[in-house]
């Protein structure tokens, strides 16, 4: 027997090789194998990388991650800095190096921000922030988040701001020192 089968909706739990072995199975969980390898979509993941953005005194300023490196499902947009992720659970990270904060009450902070679309606002929803002591050094900061992505108009991106004048951020696409990526859990 040869031919097309066409269905909208198709419900059993084996495909079966004329022989009688199974090729495939679904359970009712919706688990699907092929010869007993379960197999996954893919998930949305992404990774970008920032280089040589000036961060002004005092100034929230987004932070130009544009030197993707992947974006399975591409949901990140290296154009508005932006990771737009359907509905789901993420784990979110992001880096910065800045370079040379030297008074002890300088400061550089790095946040990752959620804006709400059916609102039309923003939660800081992962804050790092670091000083320096007496001693000049480029200073860096790391931040990590699990959210829960309810509407999939909802986007993330991130900010820097410094106390410590006029700074720029340390990094090029070959060497990560200011990085943006997420992943679904």
């Amino acid at each position: 027997m040869s031919g097309i089968i066409e269905a909208t909706n198709l419900q059993t739990a084996n495909i079966k090789h004329t022989n009688g072995t199974t090729a495939a199975s679904v359970s009712s969980g919706g688990v699907v194998t092929f010869n007993n390898r379960l197999i996954q979509p893919q998930r949305p993941i992404f990774y970008a990388q920032g280089t040589g953005q000036s961060i002004s005194q005092n100034t929230e300023t987004t932070i130009a991650f544009a030197s993707e490196k992947f974006d399975v499902g591409s949901y990140y947009n290296a154009s508005t800095y932006r990771f737009t992720p359907p509905v789901g659970i993420y784990r979110l990270f992001a880096a910065l190096q800045i370079n040379y904060i030297s008074s002890p009450t300088d400061r550089v902070e790095l946040t990752i921000i959620k804006y709400d679309n059916s609102g039309s606002s923003t939660t800081d929803i992962a804050e790092g922030e670091m000083g320096q002591g007496t001693e000049t050094y480029n200073t860096s900061v790391f931040v990590e988040v699990i959210v829960e992505q309810t509407d999939a108009n909802d986007y993330y991106y991130c900010t820097a701001m410094t106390t410590a004048g006029t700074r720029t951020l340390q990094g090029d696409a070959t060497t990560a020192k200011t990085y943006f990526g997420g992943f679904q859990l």
